[in-house]
């Protein structure tokens, strides 16, 4: 995805409830929104049902419903999400210490491109990749990525952090737009 001008980056925040097969999200920054009438994007899934909004807080049931973001919810499963770091970086990653993150114990994990070949490849040789796993669960709670890229033959650098906190909050409700 490209930045869009004047934005420093991409941003996306939201809830999911996955006991419910409920998410709610907002992308800003992506190229091409303004386009669509604002600055961002706003969905909401509920089970099969779908809306979207550009950002002005009215929402559009979306053709074909949730099929269209199945990609998406299958990427926000606790499994998935830990494979999103690359199985080369996980090889060279050393535990650096027990920290509370998010409000859950963790694991804080670490490697940089002076520590993994593989790392080095992808992201460059100042690279480094901090992944905090919860020690009850072995899921994903926060990550941080720093590296550079080749984007058309041009080294561009990416960085890319996600957090993820509330798990199994009780009080998190998604629901369907007027």
């Amino acid at each position: 995805m490209q930045t869009a001008e004047g934005e420093s980056g991409i941003t996306m925040s939201g809830v999911v409830d996955r006991a419910s097969e409920a998410y709610q999200f907002e992308m800003s920054g992506v190229a091409g929104f303004e386009a669509l009438g604002g600055s961002a994007i706003s969905f909401i899934l509920i089970g099969n049902d779908a809306w979207i909004s550009t950002g002005d807080g009215n929402y559009i049931p979306t053709p074909g419903g949730a099929t269209m973001f199945s990609q998406f919810t299958e990427g926000l499963a606790p499994q998935t999400l830990l494979g999103m770091v690359p199985p080369s970086a996980l090889q060279g990653m050393t535990p650096a210490g027990s920290e509370e993150k998010n409000g859950v114990a963790t694991t804080h994990y670490r490697v940089t491109g002076a520590d993994s070949p593989g790392v080095a490849q992808g992201l460059g040789a100042d690279a480094a990749i901090d992944v905090w796993i919860a020690d009850e669960g072995d899921y994903m709670v926060g990550m941080v990525m720093n590296g550079t890229m080749d984007v058309s033959g041009t080294a561009t650098p990416i960085q890319m952090s996600m957090d993820i906190s509330r798990i199994n909050d009780e009080s998190i409700e998604i629901e369907a737009p007027n």
